[in-house]
């Protein structure tokens, strides 16, 4: 199986308690919707202020033979917020694009010195990584 093939997900803050305080681990054909769903789950009891609850998140990809696993912090948000962080591809594309093209992405783009940052801290090595992820999560992964 190629693309994501699994995704752990374990809130950092919230409701001590709360079901969705437990670690999750979806794997699968559906691990990511699954874990998109326990996503909007946890944003149910998140503050509606538009304040958020950090949530860990491990996300492992595949190219059909080797594995990768990328480590993310969400920042999730009641879903009735605006970008409420639910979404594993998306969050994990922009987080790449910031890598491999941050000017493509316009909230990095309208603002010069922030574009600059992340042209001049990410390395090489960072850059090449971050596009073989993003190549793989698009399928465009060698036969």
């Amino acid at each position: 199986m190629k693309g994501i093939t699994k995704v752990v997900i374990e809130r950092a803050e919230g409701m001590t308690g709360d079901p969705t305080m437990q670690r999750r681990t979806f794997e699968g054909t559906h691990a990511e919707q699954d874990a998109n769903a326990w996503l909007y789950r946890i944003s149910t009891t998140a503050p509606r202020n538009g304040d958020y609850d950090k949530t860990d998140v491990w996300i492992t990809l595949s190219d059909g033979v080797k594995e990768y696993e990328y480590e993310a912090r969400f920042d999730v948000k009641h879903y009735s917020c605006p970008n409420p962080d639910l979404n594993v591809r998306q969050h994990l594309t922009t987080t790449l694009t910031y890598y491999t093209a941050p000017e493509t992405l316009p909230h990095i783009a309208k603002d010069a010195r922030r574009l600059q940052y992340a042209r001049e801290s990410t390395t090489d090595e960072v850059r090449a990584g971050a596009q073989q992820l993003l190549d793989i999560l698009n399928g465009k992964v060698p036969q």
